[in-house]
């Protein structure tokens, strides 16, 4: 391995390191062995540094996925129902085996969105995520939905980059993937209370997450900013008083260290995120189409990606940082607890939804917001997979 190819897998496999910074100067200069001046002699900037970085980490992506194509060769077609275990594992070895470039995809999406203009990186990764997932649906059998299925796939391997117990976060993602499946041939999840269960955990002994309040609150406000804008990294005591107008003591008499700044920015994100009343009554109604619920949760008419940046950030910092454990639970688990009207506005009339289906909705919001900041360029990218989508749960049994 060269300098230059050194200094690339330094930066690719920071992404995914436990030091919230990321591949700053400093951490690729201490992870790859060499000096600036000898950086700076193969790349300009940081800038071309990522770039190059995100090119290696898709074609690396790109021979991985292809790999597992290959396996799937073969004349007998697949039934259906192969899909839920299949879809599971290649989520699970995608998390494990490739977590650096599972980290690297979610970065270079982020990126895109801060600087709020389509790239051509970010477009490239979303394609190949897509038609992996579009092959992989017809080899079951599935193809209509191989789109949607791509978007639901980015939420769930999101989530799955988050360890906490491993025996029941495979069987959360197995029960998601045999939902997923369900909800193909024209019936709501069947539940095996798996999702149940991990809530229930997830509750025990941990109420839901406290919102900021009094002097704590604009605090914790000026450091979810920093981090939705520049990244985990720039949350300081320092960073935070400069933003909020404060002293640094007055920011560390509410947060003490940097990971209890972190939680506070993250509760702020968290109810930020939250359904507006209005969203809400509009779910609820029984005006709207359930088409246009979903374009406008997923594509408001004025787009905002600081919600999209801050999950995406609150979920790779609880995946890299054990310091940050006890916040983990409560953020995996409960995914789609504040989807419920949402979801149910789209049933039938008199549906319920159970705890599967709820998340299975909350994931693929989630996906078809990753696939709309990172195709911008193509307005006709995620809107089949929408289409698809609000169909199959309008019809849902």
């Amino acid at each position: 391995m060269n300098t230059r190819e050194k200094i690339i897998e330094s930066t690719i496999s920071l992404w995914s390191g436990p030091d919230m910074s990321g591949p700053s100067m400093r951490a690729i200069l201490k992870k790859s062995g060499i000096t600036a001046p000898s950086l700076y002699h193969r790349f300009d900037s940081l800038y071309h540094l990522y770039r190059e970085s995100h090119e290696v980490a898709l074609t690396l992506a790109e021979r991985w996925l292809d790999a597992r194509l290959e396996e799937l060769d073969g004349e007998t077609p697949l039934h259906p129902r192969a899909f839920a275990p299949l879809m599971a594992v290649l989520i699970h070895r995608w998390c494990h085996e490739c977590r650096n470039l599972a980290f690297a995809r979610f970065e270079c999406v982020l990126e895109t969105m801060r600087r709020d203009e389509a790239t051509d990186i970010a477009f490239r990764w979303e394609i190949l995520w897509r038609n992996f997932w579009q092959a992989v649906s017809e080899r079951c059998g599935l193809a209509d939905a191989g789109e949607a299925t791509g978007a639901l796939a980015s939420g769930l391997s999101l989530a799955h980059l988050i360890p906490i117990r491993p025996t029941v976060d495979r069987c959360c993602i197995e029960e998601a993937c045999r939902g997923w499946v369900d909800w193909c041939l024209g019936s709501r999840a069947t539940e095996n209370r798996w999702h149940e269960f991990a809530l229930a955990a997830a509750s025990s002994g941990n109420g839901p997450i406290k919102r900021p309040a009094g002097k704590a609150l604009p605090l914790a406000e000026a450091a979810a900013n920093l981090l939705v804008e520049k990244g985990t990294g720039e949350v300081t005591h320092r960073g935070v008083a400069a933003a909020a107008g404060v002293s640094t003591g007055a920011v560390a008499h509410y947060f003490r260290t940097v990971d209890d700044l972190l939680c506070g920015a993250f509760a702020a994100i968290y109810w930020r995120t939250m359904p507006s009343e209005q969203a809400l009554a509009e779910a609820g109604g029984s005006t709207p189409p359930p088409a246009y619920s979903v374009r406008t949760l997923i594509d408001p008419p004025k787009r905002d990606w600081w919600p999209v940046i801050g999950w995406v950030e609150f979920h790779l910092a609880l995946a890299r940082d054990p310091a940050l454990a006890a916040l983990a639970p409560r953020i995996r688990y409960r995914g789609g607890h504040m989807s419920k009207r949402f979801l149910e506005a789209m049933l039938p009339p008199g549906s319920e939804s159970g705890q599967t289906d709820r998340a299975l909705f909350a994931h693929w919001v989630f996906g078809i917001r990753m696939q709309i900041a990172a195709g911008r360029s193509d307005p006709g990218f995620y809107r089949k997979s929408t289409a698809w989508f609000t169909e199959t749960v309008s019809k849902l049994r």
